[in-house]
C-alpha cells in the first residue's frame, strides 16, 4: 500500500465535527492539507481551488446541500482527480444510491471512529478499481424519483420527503397517472409507515412549507418548467406528486 500524503476537503456544516477532523487529521503522517467547507458552496470553490485528492461530504447542509454539491461538480467535471466519501446520518438506499451514481466512491454513516474514515480514505485513495467517475443506470427509476425530488428543492431530512417517495415509488411501479391522495396514497404510505393518514398529509404539507421558505428558488424553478399555474404559491400535495411524476416521464 502506497504512503502517499493526501490532501483533503471537509465539506459540512457541523463545526464540531469539522474541527474534530481538523485535530486528527492535520497531523497525520499520511495527510499533507485539510480545507474546511461548512455548505455546498463554498465547498464548490475550495474543490475548483485545490483540487483534493479526497473529499468528506456531508449530505445535509445550508445553501447547497451534498447531493447538490455531486450534481454541480460532475456538470464542471471537477471530480476526475477527487475521491468522495459520503458521510451522513441519512441511511435511505435510495439517496445513498444516488450519491453513488453521481461520483461518490464510499459511504459512511455518522457516526463513525475517525481510525476507522483514516482506513477508507487509504482504501480508495490506494485502490484504483475504486473510481470517481458515475454510473447512472437509466433504467433505475428510483434515481429519477430521487433527482426530481431534489432538483425541486423538497429537504431530504424530512418525514414528508420519505412519504413522498414512497408514494412516488408505487405509482411509478404501477405506471399510474391517476389516483386519488385521499384514499389511496395517504392510506398506502400510512400502512407502510405505521401512522395515520392525517400524520402523512400533514408530514407531506410540512415538507413543502420548508422547500417553499428555505429553497424557494429550486421549488419555482421547478414549477415554471412545468408550467405550473402560479409558480408563486405553494403546490398541494396531489399536485406536488402530479408534477413529479410527468417530470419522471420526461426523463426517459
Amino acid at each position: 500500500m502506497s504512503n502517499k500524503a493526501i490532501s483533503l476537503l471537509v465539506v459540512d456544516d457541523d463545526i464540531l465535527i469539522c474541527e474534530q477532523l481538523q485535530e486528527y487529521l492535520e497531523y497525520h503522517e499520511l495527510v499533507k492539507s485539510i480545507q474546511i467547507a461548512h455548505n455546498g458552496l463554498e465547498g464548490l470553490r475550495k474543490l475548483r481551488d485545490h483540487q483534493p485528492d479526497v473529499i468528506l461530504l456531508d449530505l445535509i447542509m445550508p445553501h447547497v446541500d451534498g447531493l447538490g454539491f455531486l450534481e454541480q461538480a460532475l456538470k464542471e467535471d471537477l471530480l476526475k482527480d477527487s475521491k468522495v466519501i459520503v458521510t451522513s446520518e441519512l441511511s435511505q438506499d435510495s439517496i445513498v444510491q444516488y450519491a453513488i451514481q453521481l461520483g461518490a466512491s464510499f459511504y459512511m454513516l455518522k457516526p463513525y471512529q475517525m481510525d476507522v474514515l483514516m482506513d477508507r480514505i487509504q482504501i480508495i485513495v490506494n485502490d484504483p478499481n475504486i473510481g470517481s467517475s458515475p454510473i447512472i443506470d437509466a433504467a433505475d427509476n428510483n434515481v429519477y424519483i430521487v433527482k426530481n425530488l431534489i432538483d425541486s428543492g423538497l429537504p431530504v431530512h424530512t418525514l414528508g420527503y420519505r412519504y413522498f417517495y414512497h408514494a412516488l415509488a408505487h405509482l411509478v411501479k404501477q405506471k399510474s397517472d391517476v389516483f386519488s391522495i385521499t384514499k389511496s396514497i395517504y392510506p398506502l404510505v400510512a400502512k407502510e409507515f405505521k401512522t395515520s393518514s392525517a400524520n402523512v398529509d400533514k408530514a407531506m404539507r410540512h415538507s413543502i412549507s420548508l422547500a417553499y421558505s428555505q429553497n424557494n428558488d429550486s421549488l419555482k424553478l421547478f414549477l415554471e418548467a412545468m408550467n405550473y399555474k402560479d409558480p408563486n404559491k405553494k403546490p398541494s400535495n396531489s399536485e406536488y406528486i402530479s408534477l413529479i411524476l410527468e417530470r419522471i416521464r420526461h426523463s426517459y
